[in-house]
């Protein structure tokens, strides 16, 4: 049994465990598994049978056909990992707040409270979970988000971290439509190649296409209700390139966060926090997608 004199401090421990997490922390994870993705390709394998060697063997013909599409896979990969880092961005930065550390936001944020605060940040309003005020009242949302990012580091108009601000809000919106993500983590149908095409007949017999179809990941949706069924056919667009440059930028914005927080805790930091190189710019993530519902009633 503890002595009242050695009282079980749980806040020392969260600050503690919250101060190695932030030590720990490595922004630039995506971007360097990203980087060896780039430089991957695959491992030759060998077949032998009583020691030999069977170049011909089935099993070696669809290895070899799958590596012909490693290109895709690879995409795709990368795709992937711009999208874990976005919501690792996110949740850093909501971790600013004094009630939620890493520690729970990156626990407790998930599924559908997760999804809530994407659609709060995309229209530019404060998540309620994640309200602070001075004494003025409530911080607006650009005051609020400059606050839990750098903790006083920067002013809500310093061009730096308006530049932060825009950069961030575009990769949060990736997390808005997460059904290529979830086509690879579910198994869903896919392929690589162009999307659905739409045509509509019109009055003299001729049809005309009413979509210019994207290629890249494509996918097939089910949905089943009581009265219908609905199926979807989505495909998002991929560019390693775009998503290369995103995930440096990112881990170069959860390095300015983290060297906020590194300050308050009394770790190593740099003097001057480095900013994004936004010049070149990239392209949004180009998606499109269509859903076709059935009646079950006859």
């Amino acid at each position: 049994m503890t002595d009242d004199t050695e009282k079980f401090d749980i806040m020392k421990l969260i600050g503690d465990v919250e101060k190695s997490t932030i030590d720990d922390f490595d922004p630039f994870f995506f971007v360097t598994s990203a980087r060896a993705l780039v430089e991957t390709s695959p491992v030759p394998i060998r077949m032998s049978l009583e020691d030999q060697e069977i170049g011909d063997h089935p099993i070696i013909i669809k290895l070899e056909d799958s590596a012909r599409k490693f290109e895709n896979y690879k995409a795709i990969q990368i795709r992937v990992l711009r999208y874990f880092s976005a919501e690792t961005m996110l949740l850093l930065c909501l971790s600013g707040h004094p009630a939620w550390p890493y520690i729970r936001v990156a626990s407790m944020l998930r599924e559908r409270e997760l999804s809530e605060a994407v659609r709060n940040i995309l229209n530019d309003e404060v998540p309620s979970a994640f309200e602070l005020k001075n004494s003025a009242g409530s911080l607006n949302f650009s005051e609020w988000l400059c606050k839990i990012m750098f903790l006083g580091y920067f002013r809500p108009d310093d061009a730096t971290y308006l530049g932060y601000e825009t950069f961030f809000l575009d990769e949060v919106a990736l997390l808005r439509e997460k059904g290529a993500l979830n086509a690879i983590k579910h198994g869903k149908p896919k392929n690589f190649r162009a999307g659905a095409s739409l045509r509509v007949q019109k009055s003299g017999g001729d049809w005309q296409e009413i979509n210019e179809p994207i290629s890249g990941l494509s996918w097939v949706d089910w949905k089943d209700s009581v009265e219908r069924v609905s199926i979807g056919f989505g495909t998002e667009e991929l560019s390693q390139e775009d998503d290369m440059r995103a995930l440096l930028q990112m881990a170069i914005l959860m390095d300015a966060i983290l060297n906020s927080r590194r300050r308050i805790y009394g770790l190593r930091f740099d003097e001057q926090i480095h900013t994004l190189d936004l010049s070149q710019g990239y392209s949004a993530v180009k998606r499109q997608y269509f859903k076709f519902d059935v009646s079950k009633r006859k």
